[in-house]
């Protein structure tokens, strides 16, 4: 059996490898290619570092990579990938200790998901804003938006995210009495 060690080399290896892959020039020219098209890889590009870049620690990078791609949704009216990489970045400003700015991006994805109509996403923004009133010990609340966000995966039919979210919901009934 492989000791984690082992483990640990490769999966350093699958970051930097994954880094190169992301971060290695296109050999597209981009004059071959439509110019929406370029802008979609782009900020695909962007939000996939962003979210690598996040799971292997490095806070800032992951941050402006975000940054940029919340930033080109935002300049093609995409309010549906904008609010994906809030939620993203929701989750990234949670894990360095930013519980304002975790609140504000998943209140903004909320808000963005509600308005185009992606209910999924937005149960999931509801789920983490859910999770981090649990945090704050803001339990009252945190029961509101997991009834919310289970809510809302049930009217989609997302059974399996939805027995989740009871499962979370009885947690914070055990825990607040």
């Amino acid at each position: 059996m492989p000791d984690a060690r082992s483990a640990n080399v490769r999966r350093n290896r699958a970051s930097s490898s994954a880094f190169d892959t992301y971060t290695r020039p296109a050999t597209t020219s981009p004059a071959s290619v439509p110019s929406i098209a370029v802008r979609s890889a782009g900020v695909t590009l962007s939000a996939n570092l962003g979210a690598l870049e996040k799971d292997t620690g490095h806070w800032g990078q992951a941050r402006a990579s975000f940054g940029r791609a919340r930033d080109i949704f935002h300049r093609l009216g995409y309010r549906r990938g904008e609010g994906i990489v809030l939620n993203n970045l929701g989750l990234l400003e949670l894990d360095v200790g930013r519980f304002s700015e975790a609140r504000h991006c998943w209140e903004q994805a909320c808000i963005l998901h509600r308005e185009v109509g992606n209910r999924r996403s937005e149960a999931y923004a509801l789920g983490n804003l859910a999770g981090l009133c649990r945090q704050e010990g803001k339990l009252g609340e945190a029961r509101e938006l997991c009834q919310r966000a289970l809510a809302t995966f049930h009217e989609v039919g997302d059974t399996r995210t939805e027995a989740v979210w009871l499962f979370d919901l009885a947690l914070l009934e055990a825990e607040d009495g």
